[in-house]
């Protein structure tokens, strides 16, 4: 009978099949296959990385002395193929796979941290997909701890984060003669990427974030965004679109606690982002074809321009009376020459001028996306406007999550954007509010031209709910203004031109099928003619005139 075939010593399995069976399962892992077969290669790789495994397991009965090497080999195998199937539909191998990994007593060295931090966040976020927020944290902290460990090695060893391999080595040194030479040997064949593992630690922070968010905690789950933003910010590698739409979410945190200085910061951080990426993406192609870019910026100048004619000349311009007269006409034709309100007229002509640079970069966007940048700009002035007309018409008390520049973490401002204006410069509190009319009238202005852009894209067709909240929004925004104007008629010209943004409606949505909005359209539409009819009773008209209002 045949003696069975004697294993290579353990060091040459190690070098000659088994690392180079992970790094061939790294390079399938890679592989984005035909969408008929979308896991193919991923199969592929799990399946080569579960022949590894038990390879490497045959060398426990044959080399007793060697356990700890030989069991950090098969757990990472475990890890490395648990995070491939993770990323197929077989998510429940992947995880028991990963849970294996991370069960084992790993030594104290950087290539060990690297993997058991990829392990920690990928479970994260699969428990977090799962809405098991609890579970989930568990694996986020793990993660978090981990990246603390590597930094600590890190700079306990006077090495910089890139030369991760010089500290491996020096811990690896401390270990018994094989466990040394195994480190040594992944180290040379997996180096500690340093720029991984921070992009990693961003992985991390991004899922507690969405966890922290869940739990209802939104100042951590607001704070964990920003440092998640502000860290892709630095390491260049993110998405635009997912980037722009997470911040734009962050600044509607920061709206619902009237947070205005925040929330303009985040915008305003949306707004540069943009602008600097559009300016690459132009360089790009010029350095790509520069005639072709040359062209390209003939054609996109018009629009610009245009952009800003229209601005200008909208300012308010869908409120106008029976006659074609804008109601706020009568301001302008008075024209103040106080230096305010010259200060005030340069201040919209910059801002109407940093609209229409935008544009270019919004139209390279995602529909959606560029769609909700203009929704979020609208909504700061219009929220702006809106806690103005309670403290200063309603004479109620604003509450504010944030009163100035010093209740704000660290960890919420944007430090990898240099031009972001400083968060001492803004206005904090009342002073972010309108006092008066002009005041009002500008948020008023700079609000409405954002929402009709918007609607260009959220179409009643398709889009009913968003068009409908929207024209909701709009209607506010004349409300809001007509607080603070003191000529009746004026606001009842207000008024009807909130009337006239939803009464097509009224008619045109079925009950059936939107029974909310329908009833929301109904009362709104009750409120204003209602408020025109306290207006005209309040100012002395006859009776059968008043009623004559709600009719007309």
């Amino acid at each position: 009978m045949d003696a069975a075939p004697s294993l290579p010593k353990f060091e040459d399995f190690v070098v000659d099949t088994l690392l180079k069976g992970i790094k061939e399962a790294r390079r399938l892992r890679a592989i984005i296959d035909e969408e008929s077969e979308p896991y193919k290669s991923n199969y592929a790789a799990a399946d080569m990385l579960q022949s590894l495994e038990e390879q490497t397991a045959a060398y426990l009965a044959a080399e007793p002395g060697c356990d700890d090497p030989i069991k950090q080999c098969i757990a990472r195998c475990q890890l490395e193929r648990g995070l491939v199937l993770l990323e197929t539909d077989l998510t429940a191998d992947g995880q028991k796979a990963v849970e294996q990994g991370l069960e084992h007593n790993w030594p104290a060295t950087i290539p060990s941290y690297a993997i058991l931090q990829q392990g920690s966040n990928a479970l994260g976020g699969l428990w977090c997909g799962r809405e098991e927020f609890d579970t989930s944290l568990r694996y986020l902290k793990a993660a978090s701890d981990l990246y603390d460990k590597i930094k600590a090695l890190s700079s306990s060893s006077g090495n910089t984060p890139a030369d991760l391999s010089a500290v491996s080595a020096n811990v690896a040194a401390e270990t018994p003669e094989l466990q040394n030479q195994l480190s040594r040997v992944w180290e040379e064949a997996f180096a500690a990427d340093a720029e991984q593992v921070e992009q990693q630690y961003t992985t991390t922070l991004y899922y507690m974030a969405q966890v922290y968010g869940y739990a209802g905690d939104k100042l951590r789950s607001a704070s964990y965004c920003a440092a998640t933003l502000n860290r892709q910010l630095k390491e260049g590698a993110l998405d635009v679109n997912d980037w722009v739409q997470n911040c734009l979410q962050l600044s509607g945190y920061f709206l619902d606690g009237n947070a205005f200085a925040l929330s303009q910061y985040c915008c305003a951080a949306v707004e540069l982002m943009l602008l600097q990426w559009h300016s690459k993406q132009q360089q790009q192609v010029s350095a790509a074809a520069p005639e072709t870019s040359r062209l390209q910026q003939e054609q996109q100048q018009e629009p610009a321009d245009g952009s800003v004619e229209v601005v200008n000349s909208s300012n308010g311009s869908t409120a106008r009376e029976k006659d074609g007269q804008d109601p706020h006409q009568a301001d302008r034709q008075q024209p103040d020459s106080t230096p305010a309100a010259d200060a005030s007229s340069r201040n919209q002509q910059q801002k109407n001028s940093a609209k229409a640079r935008l544009q270019p970069a919004l139209q390279c966007l995602d529909g959606d996306v560029a769609a909700n940048v203009r929704l979020a700009f609208a909504k700061l002035h219009l929220y702006t406007l809106v806690a103005s007309h309670d403290c200063y018409v309603e004479q109620r008390q604003v509450h504010y999550s944030f009163n100035s520049p010093s209740d704000v973490p660290e960890v919420l401002r944007f430090t990898a954007l240099e031009d972001l204006p400083q968060l001492s410069d803004l206005p904090w509190g009342d002073d972010a509010l309108a006092k008066a009319h002009p005041d009002a009238l500008q948020l008023y202005q700079q609000a409405l031209p954002w929402f009709k852009e918007a609607l260009q894209y959220y179409k009643l067709e398709g889009w009913v709910t968003e068009h409908c909240h929207i024209l909701f929004e709009m209607s506010n925004s004349y409300r809001c203004l007509a607080g603070f104007e003191s000529d009746p008629h004026k606001r009842c010209v207000m008024h009807r031109n909130r009337a006239k943004l939803l009464q097509d409606l009224e008619g045109e949505l079925s009950p059936t099928h939107y029974p909310g909005l329908s009833r929301s359209i109904s009362l709104e539409l009750g409120n204003i003619y209602r408020e025109i009819g306290d207006i005209k009773a309040a100012a002395g008209r006859q009776p059968d005139k008043v009623r004559s209002a709600f009719l007309s």
